[in-house]
């Protein structure tokens, strides 16, 4: 059962524990807005886990989520000290590695706490991170609430974590212990929901094309991936994750939980394929519906095993949109990252999903290899061709311990494998003579797709409440923002 009171606990710890998402500016840093202001559209779901998991066993937890509270450097460095925390947990996805370190290295010359770092980040490059930065007591990979649980008792105790299961432990002579990965956690069910009540929902909203109402919030309900092919994965990488999922059951609890906490009209799911498997799925759409929650959601999916009534049934349970990671309009170059389904099928499944009444959104990857500016071409006409109501061109970016970097490694050249900013190549295939030519290709995609009186035509003809014309109106506004 989801437990909404997380302080009646039979044990009371003397140790506190404060966990950070570092201060980023998303939307400068990301997306190339002109803002000054930080952004966060999602929650930092990974901590929340965290945060339940000491709580329910006695431990005093702050968390801190420095992006979505607008907070410089030095702002959230003295927050957490004001806390005055025995350990310190910081998260990071690799976009935000750079400023997880600097917070790190800062805090280190101010505390004696205890210093952990996680996330996807530590999941994809543990090895490399004591060389990243020596800040760190301890490196957690993969899935981390019994390792920071095990940590903390320890501390607890009066004593110093020693060698465990899932995470790199600094030695008195500064070197790391050799890590060996943990066991991975196979009933879900059995850890709590995140700690939702340490979160400031009112400081969370979903970037425009990306929520239809607010309150809007996330959830996840799986860990791993139920197909674990794509070349491009970084679940592919050091840390393979096996698939495991959240009973139907507790996912409708934890959405009324969000309900209640969160005051969420609408739940956006972070699984990287929702639908795999119809039981699960139709389960889920009798509970929700039973449950009566008045919540609309969306979800990503991949194409195969999917049918009219399926989609129909998730639509009827209020779903209102899918997105599909279509990718290219090459079949050579979708057999190239291992995409397993043809154009045929991709087709087939927009049709489907259009009868369901499902708004569709499709992901479109530009410079993959093997790509040429004539191959681009087609993918751009592709994402044309198909009825969907928004597309998302990316540019190729090769994340080390991938089979796609190695590919990008032999044909072409890798001008950065870390980039996250949405507006800059970090990869060159063979076909293209520079970065600015696949740059140029991208604005290309967004004004051939989304400048047409069809597209505009299919805006206007789905409008059936105000609620709609705003949705699409505040679209458009961020869009022209985002291509500035």
């Amino acid at each position: 059962m989801v437990k909404e009171n997380f302080q009646k606990n039979r044990v009371s710890r003397k140790t506190r524990v404060s966990l950070v998402a570092p201060p980023v500016n998303f939307l400068a840093e990301l997306y190339g807005f002109r803002s000054r202001k930080a952004y966060r559209n999602q929650l930092p779901l990974g901590i929340g886990y965290l945060a339940s998991m000491l709580i329910q066993n006695g431990f005093q937890v702050d968390l801190l989520d420095a992006s979505a509270e607008n907070l410089e450097i030095d702002q959230t460095v003295n927050r957490i000290l004001a806390l005055k925390p025995d350990i310190i947990g910081i998260t990071a996805i690799t976009f935000e590695a750079k400023a997880a370190f600097h917070l790190a290295e800062t805090l280190r010359n101010r505390t004696t706490a205890y210093m952990v770092f996680g996330g996807a980040h530590a999941n994809s490059y543990y090895p490399e991170v004591p060389n990243q930065c020596s800040a760190f007591d301890a490196i957690v990979a993969g899935e981390g609430e019994y390792s920071l649980l095990k940590m903390a008792v320890t501390i607890d105790g009066g004593s110093r974590p020693q060698q465990m299961p899932g995470a790199m432990i600094r030695q008195p002579d500064g070197t790391y212990s050799k890590f060996a990965e943990r066991d991975p956690i196979m009933n879900l069910d059995e850890l709590p929901a995140p700690a939702y009540h340490l979160y400031k929902h009112e400081l969370y909203k979903p970037l425009p094309h990306r929520r239809k109402r607010l309150p809007a919030t996330c959830m996840i309900t799986c860990r791993g991936c139920s197909y674990g092919q794509c070349t491009y994965c970084e679940l592919s990488g050091l840390i393979r994750k096996t698939y495991r999922r959240h009973s139907p059951g507790r996912v409708v609890e934890e959405m009324a939980l969000l309900k209640k906490l969160a005051r969420a009209r609408e739940i956006y799911f972070q699984d990287d394929i929702f639908i795999n498997e119809p039981g699960w799925v139709y389960e889920f759409c009798d509970r929700l519906e039973a449950a009566d929650l008045g919540i609309i959601w969306s979800c990503e999916t991949r194409l195969q095993g999917l049918t009219l009534d399926m989609l129909r049934r998730i639509r009827k349970s209020g779903c209102w949109r899918i997105y599909y990671g279509f990718e290219s309009g090459n079949q050579d170059l979708l057999d190239g990252i291992q995409k397993g389904f043809t154009l045929d099928e991709a087709r087939h499944v927009v049709d489907i999903s259009n009868q369901a009444g499902l708004d569709i959104v499709g992901f479109f990857m530009i410079a993959l290899p093997g790509e040429t500016p004539e191959k681009a071409e087609r993918t751009l006409a592709f994402a044309r061709e198909l009825s969907i109501d928004h597309a998302i061109f990316s540019m190729t970016v090769p994340h080390p311990n991938t089979q796609l970097y190695r590919i990008c490694e032999a044909h072409g050249r890798i001008i950065e494998d870390h980039l996250y900013y949405y507006k800059k190549a970090s990869y060159i295939p063979e076909g293209y003579q520079s970065a600015e030519q696949i740059e140029a290709i991208w604005r290309k995609a967004y004004k051939q797709f989304y400048f047409r009186l069809s597209f505009l035509w299919r805006c206007i003809t789905k409008c059936r409440s105000w609620e709609d014309f705003m949705y699409y109106l505040k679209g458009f506004a961020s869009f022209f923002t985002f291509m500035d």
